[in-house]
């Protein structure tokens, strides 16, 4: 396209909210439902330039994992689509940044794990957190 231009926060805040459009997911009657999956059919298909090598956050091997992260799992909050940079609430009911280490939240109520692993608690959270900082994982991401 002649005269198009992005800086770098442009193009960054693009490809997240893409993301966030290719999850397809909204929050329903306090339940997350996913556009692409019915009673019939739980496969849900993202388009993608590679295929993905791991899906675990601290491993990841670049944006085509990344890609279908988004599409995936849940996060405490997600970038706002619009024209100014912004966040909201996604698996948190409410979210609020205390000190440059603490994190106060409350996770929506009747997130499930898949496979009958129950339902989400601010301790999976927790962990899922500290685990980028376990010296025996070796997290490729740890400085996230």
């Amino acid at each position: 396209m002649k005269g198009l231009s992005m800086n770098r926060r442009e193009l960054i805040k693009t490809l997240a909210v893409l993301a966030a459009g290719v999850s397809g997911s909204l929050v329903v009657g306090g339940q997350r439902r996913v556009f692409a999956a019915d009673s019939q059919n739980k496969v849900l298909r993202v388009q993608n330039d590679l295929d993905i090598t791991n899906l675990d956050p601290a491993n990841r091997s670049g944006w085509y994992d990344e890609m279908v992260m988004f599409a995936i799992y849940s996060g405490l909050c997600q970038y706002k689509p619009g024209t100014e940079w912004g966040w909201q609430l996604d698996a948190a009911q409410s979210l609020e940044q205390v000190d440059s280490l603490t994190i106060r939240f409350a996770l929506h109520p009747g997130i499930m794990w898949t496979g009958g692993f129950g339902e989400m608690t601010a301790e999976d959270v927790k962990y899922s957190y500290e685990r980028f900082l376990n010296k025996e994982l070796a997290a490729i991401y740890a400085s996230d």
